[in-house]
């Protein structure tokens, strides 16, 4: 069985999941994801409705208003019945993949109808390809076993495969 990171409720009335969407924004350099999702936490007036309790992001907490804010926050906007995931840490080095395979293992059993991630990548280990096409790139993961569908869906959105 599929292991699965432990969401817990902030909120006695939290949505439920279900065929809703999944924003998650990562920790990546230049904090692109981040700060792409401050602006939709704050544009769209989302209200948090838990966080993700995860041994393997290092711990961190902050202050917002009056309010404390964690490592791994969900918000949500029921007008567009949209959640959005912040991550403000980093996972550990050494358990970044387990993070990512139980983070997965929660959005699938979750229900969602679709998973957005915002992320970046460094310039330099763009290729003079990548870097002649402009800074706005969409991507999809293909080349990990069992994921020809994932390509097949990638090309006809005419999304660059990584790897």
């Amino acid at each position: 069985a599929m292991q699965m990171a432990d969401f817990v409720a902030a909120v006695d009335d939290c949505p439920s999941f279900t065929a809703c969407a999944c924003i998650i924004a990562d920790v990546c350099r230049g904090n692109v994801g981040q700060l792409a999702a401050d602006v939709l936490i704050t544009t769209l007036e989302m209200k948090r409705v838990g966080y993700i309790d995860d041994a393997a992001v290092i711990p961190a907490v902050g202050n917002e208003g009056a309010k404390l804010t964690v490592n791994v926050e969900i918000f949500y906007c029921d007008a567009h019945k949209l959640f959005l995931l912040q991550q403000r840490a980093p996972a550990l080095p050494s358990l970044a993949e387990e993070w990512g395979s139980r983070l997965a293992g929660w959005a699938k059993a979750a229900g969602f109808k679709v998973v957005l991630c915002l992320s970046s990548l460094p310039a330099e280990i763009r290729t003079d390809r990548q870097l002649e096409q402009g800074q706005r790139q969409l991507s999809v993961e293909c080349s990990l076993p069992g994921k020809e569908a994932h390509r097949r869906a990638a090309e006809e959105l005419q999304w660059k495969c990584v790897r």
